[in-house]
């Protein structure tokens, strides 16, 4: 489970839909993400990241 993820989802005020209609994707792949169901490509990360103003290195450990 990525509780980073979802803190930092929480912090900047987002909901999973928003982050979703951000990133192009749909809310159940960002609800995986969150669970550790699946895991953000590279390129998804980074654009994670922007958008929940942090580092990737903040928002994800070095072996996801």
């Amino acid at each position: 489970m990525n509780n980073k993820l979802a803190r930092y989802r929480k912090f900047n005020g987002f909901n999973q839909t928003e982050v979703s209609e951000a990133l192009h994707v749909t809310r159940v792949t960002v609800s995986n993400w969150e669970r550790g169901v699946t895991k953000p490509t590279q390129e998804m990360k980074l654009r994670l990241a922007t958008l929940l103003n942090t580092t990737v290195s903040d928002l994800f450990d070095v072996n996801e």
